[in-house]
């Protein structure tokens, strides 16, 4: 988590809201249960703390993840 919180120039804890609020889901190594990103979440997370920086609220990030017509709306 760490290498990709540097990655994308947020926190751990910026990361972990995200996972809480349902926006991402990455999986989880079962050996140490460290958090396993693939690009594909790479670019959803950077989308979101895209779409934070410019003020539009969680839930609103939420509901156009999750709702194909926004999505391909906002694309």
């Amino acid at each position: 988590m760490k290498e990709v919180a540097r990655k994308l120039n947020t926190t751990p804890r910026a990361i972990r809201l995200y996972e809480e609020k349902g926006l991402i889901t990455p999986k989880k190594d079962k050996n140490n249960d460290y958090r396993l990103f693939t690009e594909e979440e790479i670019h959803r997370l950077s989308t979101i703390l895209t779409l934070r920086e410019i003020g539009v609220p969680i839930k609103e990030i939420k509901k156009s993840l999750t709702d194909p017509v926004m999505t391909c709306m906002s694309i």
